[in-house]
């Protein structure tokens, strides 16, 4: 019976858009969140 390790770290790229997509949703999502749920957007 073989047991192999699973390695569930992100690859450089994919930390890389994790990244941009946080900066992306604080910079331009956060921001406006409060006048979308004001306005039932």
């Amino acid at each position: 019976m073989w047991r192999y390790a699973m390695n569930f770290e992100l690859s450089e790229d994919q930390v890389a858009f994790s990244d941009m997509a946080r900066t992306f949703a604080q910079n331009e999502l956060e921001p406006r969140a409060a006048e979308w749920d004001a306005e039932s957007f």
